[in-house]
């Protein structure tokens, strides 16, 4: 039970809190990190309990994408369109990121995933890494939303007196 419980805390939550961080980054929405750490809570306990139950790593993804556009809809009232097309992209975004993680980790140590599961150390390090570029890609990404925010903002400013002498 202490083993599944450190588990949810050292890697289901802040997954979830870093795609949720990255579907934020992508729509260009300003993140609240109370609100972000909430859903993340609650989307990552949500996702290892059906990871537990379905034992199938599709419909664990399935729900995960549900998941995340429900909270997305709900609690960030974010349009549905908006919320899946963000959430699709984040959860995808993170399964590349963790394959090639993965991919590379084994060519490079020669470790089977499968020994991962029985060492928590082992398991921290290689999942350090898919979260730094998760991180990376999230503030990449956000620069390049809240530019062109800031430059909608500015083309807005300048021709708001044009009405004026029509």
């Amino acid at each position: 039970m202490t083993q599944r419980l450190i588990e949810i805390i050292i890697f289901s939550i802040p997954e979830s809190i870093v795609i949720l961080y990255l579907a934020f980054s992508i729509l260009g929405e300003k993140i609240n990190m109370l609100k972000m750490i909430e859903m993340g809570s609650v989307l990552g306990v949500a996702v290892y309990i059906s990871r537990w139950i379905t034992g199938s790593f599709i419909l664990n993804i399935v729900i995960s994408a549900l998941m995340i556009i429900f909270l997305l809809k709900t609690l960030a009232s974010i349009p549905v369109f908006e919320a899946a097309a963000g959430g699709l992209l984040a959860i995808s975004s993170y399964l590349s990121i963790e394959f090639v993680n993965v991919k590379t980790w084994q060519i490079f140590s020669g470790v089977s995933p499968n020994l991962i599961e029985e060492d928590l150390l082992l398991k921290v390090v290689w999942f350090i890494p898919q979260i730094l570029v998760m991180l990376g890609l999230q503030l990449l990404i956000g620069h390049f939303t809240r530019n062109k925010r800031t430059i909608k903002r500015k083309r807005s400013k300048e021709f708001r007196h044009e009405d004026q002498y029509l």
